[in-house]
């Protein structure tokens, strides 16, 4: 008589059922001879139920009060899960409430807590080509695309390529710059540009917690020696006599006789389609044959040719474009 007037909200703990007995049990039938589903108290333990499908699986429930609200916690399958086994989960789940534990909360918690560190278990190789992927659509020529996968092929994969997003510290920016600042720096400019906005797409998508290491003002800047004074007076002296508009030129032209002297030389091969990795290692192996020099191509895209490729670096010409074959079998055809 006292149970509910004098507080106590524990359910009546039942009859405790043997395994035979629980092996017994299933759903039931209402009035019109419906299947539904059915709970069985097995006792042992205050509010442990098996809940049975007219389909045929059961499961474990543990009827609870956590705090204010009354909850069922599944315990797993049956007979997956046997009578002893639910009857033990079910008094460690009780002890864990009358701690102050709610044990949904706590599991929920456990699966947010794995499911984000596992969505962060992602390589800045694996994240960059989908960065690559998406910035694409936005880029005017495949040429920039090139440009970008190159650069960080060349540069950046092989100091954090392998890493994980979320380890990536500053110092590996520092790694992957010092090795070019001084002879490459216009690329390694654009390098750190290109670490720093796929990271910060990674801190978007919460892939990453910490700060971003590739920001360049008052973090890598400071580990790097700031621009010439001769570059700053030639910047001043451009703006104070409206010629900006120049400033184009000259770093095409200096860009020009920067790769004279590192032995560099600019080579254009047009394509039907654009480079594939497959046509640009055969058109470098053919450049190779034309120049001592370290190519850097430049694509341009002509379906015109048909296929294969033309190729020209400097004043030398190569010709392998389906196009001139097809024209050189029509004068061979002629002639003859």
């Amino acid at each position: 008589l006292c149970g509910s007037r004098c507080g106590n909200n524990m359910p009546k703990e039942s009859k405790a059922l043997s395994d035979v007995q629980v092996r017994k049990l299933t759903f039931k039938h209402d009035s019109n001879g419906i299947p539904k589903p059915r709970r069985h108290p097995v006792g042992g333990v205050a509010g442990l139920h098996l809940y049975c499908k007219p389909s045929g699986s059961k499961s474990w429930v543990l009827r609870v009060k956590v705090g204010d609200k009354r909850k069922d916690i599944g315990l797993g399958s049956y007979p997956s899960v046997s009578l002893k086994t639910a009857r033990e989960l079910a008094r460690e789940h009780r002890l864990t409430i009358k701690s102050g534990i709610d044990p949904i909360a706590e599991q929920r918690a456990k699966k947010e807590a794995l499911s984000a560190e596992q969505s962060q278990q992602i390589t800045f190789e694996e994240f960059a080509k989908k960065f690559i992927a998406k910035e694409s659509k936005t880029y005017k020529t495949p040429q920039q695309v090139r440009h970008l996968s190159q650069r960080l092929r060349d540069f950046a994969y092989p100091y954090i390529g392998h890493l994980y997003i979320k380890d990536i510290k500053r110092k590996h920016l520092i790694a992957i710059l010092e090795p070019i600042w001084e002879t490459k720096n216009h690329t390694a400019r654009r390098v750190q540009t290109y670490v720093y906005r796929i990271l910060q797409q990674a801190i978007s998508e919460e892939l990453r917690t910490d700060a971003n290491p590739a920001t360049w003002k008052d973090n890598l800047a400071l580990s790097f020696p700031k621009a010439s004074k001769m570059l700053t007076q030639l910047f001043e002296l451009l703006s104070q006599n409206n010629r900006e508009g120049i400033l184009g030129g000259i770093a095409h032209h200096y860009i020009h006789l920067f790769d004279k002297h590192q032995g560099i030389v600019a080579a254009t091969v047009t394509t039907a389609v654009p480079l594939t990795d497959a046509l640009e290692k055969e058109v470098l192996d053919k450049a190779a044959t034309l120049t001592p020099l370290k190519v850097e191509l430049k694509n341009n895209v002509d379906p015109s040719i048909k296929g294969g490729f033309i190729l020209r670096v400097g004043d030398l010409q190569y010709n392998a474009s389906i196009a001139d074959r097809l024209e050189a079998l029509k004068r061979e055809l002629i002639t003859s």
